[in-house]
């Protein structure tokens, strides 16, 4: 009778210990590209910052192998953060990267970062602009010969 008991105690312990591993290590959610919308966007943004501040999605952009999304957490009379999500593409699914990318101010309402993809050997970097400022009406590149006009 007794070492049923310790079997049923050991058994809800195990189980316990499941339920917790299972929380501590998560599975990442996908997502398929269409489900990832500016409503999905702001319900992760929300989720990881404070409830009541506004979120607002500037733009989307896919790659090659991601989906980026850049957006800015605070109106203008909070402290305004910006930022973008990377959708890190995986086989037929995407999966949401755990770090959000912060940027660099590099002008009034303009944000700066760059973003590297692995693609088959070969590393490509793209420089990601969040601008808000809306009397800028162009952004030219060049390089260091003034030759490039993006």
């Amino acid at each position: 009778m007794e070492s049923q008991y310790e079997e049923k105690m050991i058994m809800i312990f195990v189980l316990v210990a499941l339920v917790f591993l299972g929380e501590i290590i998560k599975t990442p959610k996908t997502y398929r590209e269409e489900e990832i919308t500016e409503m999905l966007c702001k319900k992760i943004l929300k989720k990881k910052n404070l409830d009541d501040q506004f979120v607002n999605i500037i733009d989307m952009q896919k790659t090659e192998n991601s989906i980026l999304v850049g957006y800015v957490i605070g109106n203008t009379e909070q402290i305004r953060t910006p930022g973008y999500l990377i959708f890190k593409h995986d086989k037929e699914k995407y999966i949401l990267n755990k770090n959000q990318s912060l940027m660099s101010e590099r002008g009034f309402e303009i944000y700066t970062s760059i973003f590297c993809e692995p693609l088959d050997n070969v590393v490509v970097d793209y420089l990601v602009i969040l601008n808000m400022n809306e009397a800028l009406k162009e952004i030219v590149i060049t390089d260091d010969e003034n030759d490039k006009k993006v």
